[in-house]
């Protein structure tokens, strides 16, 4: 059993520590809701149903355009995450220098255990500079290149086909929960 003051810590929530809690008790000590609320968490358990509603509160309507809501792409790995946002509009993507980092098991008591197997990493975040340019004017220009040169586009029907077939079966597999597809 694990008691902890006021709210839960970082701890509590996110493994592999929270899996050594036992059973989480909050226990109130009488901190000001003042106190906690010029505080906030940065830090959210994000359930299955909180998802969901999410995903329904920003689902698309049929008249809405795709490019009001924005997109975001977030790809992270052990040593570094990149952030690609679209609706930012200078600094549309973000290298933050920060991850996890797993160890093995070395022997010694559970909390030793616990301090080597996982180690947060943060540190400096850059934004790389890109070419605003949209990408629709190079597929324009490749197009009329082409045309010009009397030469096959880069991108031609067997491309456009092979997106498509991904986006059905990228459909597909959030129409069966996820289920992994293979192409």
């Amino acid at each position: 059993m694990t008691v902890t003051f006021t709210a839960p810590k970082q701890a509590n929530v996110l493994p592999p520590a929270s899996l050594l809690n036992g059973e989480l008790h909050v226990a109130e000590i009488g901190s000001p809701r003042a106190l906690l609320d010029a505080a906030p968490s940065k830090l959210f358990l994000t359930e299955l149903t909180d998802a969901r509603a999410w995903l329904e509160a920003t689902r698309y309507t049929p008249e809405s355009y795709k490019n009001t809501h924005g997109h975001a792409l977030v790809v992270a790995g052990s040593r570094r995450m990149i952030v690609y946002d679209d609706v930012e509009p200078s600094e549309k993507v973000r290298v933050y220098d920060s991850g996890v980092t797993r160890g093995g098991d070395n022997g010694a008591d559970i909390e030793e255990t616990y301090k080597t197997l996982v180690s947060y990493r943060t540190g400096d975040v850059w934004a790389p500079k890109l070419d605003p340019t949209e990408a629709l004017h190079y597929v324009c220009a490749e197009f009329l290149a082409a045309v010009r040169d009397s030469r096959p586009t880069r991108s031609d029907g067997a491309a456009g086909l092979r997106v498509v077939r991904l986006l059905e079966t990228a459909q597909q597999s959030i129409n069966e929960g996820g289920r992994w597809i293979k192409l």
